[in-house]
């Protein structure tokens, strides 16, 4: 590789795999690599009068002023601070940022420098996971009801009582407020319990 392929510090700036973007301690931003302005759909003269905050949607717009500003301007750095930005074709993209207040010679100075990482593919699988889970919860719950229910009407010695311990496991299993259990008999249906 000659010289001149080598790529520069502009280029790989650009080129990041991740959001880069320097901005002042108040948030207006000074600088923006070409990943994130394609994540946000902006070109590159929509960067120059925006702030960082304007980036982002109204819940993200609270936490950047309720959270990110004060502990960056506590310790100096905020760690994966988790944030949703308002793309340009009014879509959204969650994202986590890490932010440092540059210094210069241990005073310091105007410029945070900050990188942005996509959380779309991690914000998905939660979302999966946690209907997994709720799912498997739920299941879990319902096989429980029926073990207990199968030996209540087990120990049953009536069509009474079973039809009672049928009605309270289904009410549990349900969550519901009133449950009945009628059997068609002869005499047409009766209420064994409810």
């Amino acid at each position: 590789m000659s010289e001149c392929d080598e790529p520069t510090e502009v280029s790989r700036y650009h080129q990041a795999p991740c959001g880069l973007m320097s901005t002042t301690i108040d948030g207006g931003i000074l600088g923006m690599n070409s990943t994130l302005r394609e994540w946000l759909g902006l070109a590159p003269d929509d960067v120059a009068s925006r702030t960082f905050s304007s980036l982002l949607t109204a819940s993200g717009q609270l936490f950047y002023d309720t959270r990110y500003l004060p502990v960056l301007r506590l310790r100096g750095a905020v760690s994966e601070v988790a944030l949703t930005f308002a793309r340009s074709d009014g879509s959204e993209l969650p994202a986590f940022v890490s932010a440092r207040w540059a210094t210069a010679e241990g005073e310091p100075s105007s410029d945070v420098q900050v990188a942005v990482f996509d959380a779309r593919e991690r914000r998905d699988y939660e979302r999966e996971l946690l209907a997994a889970r709720r799912a498997a919860e739920s299941s879990a719950t319902r096989v429980r009801v029926l073990q207990e229910a199968g030996v209540a009407i087990g120990d049953a010695r009536t069509a009474a009582e079973a039809g009672g311990a049928l009605a309270d496991a289904v009410r549990r299993a349900f969550d519901a407020t009133a449950v009945t259990i009628s059997s068609v008999g002869a005499t047409g249906l009766e209420t064994l319990a409810g």
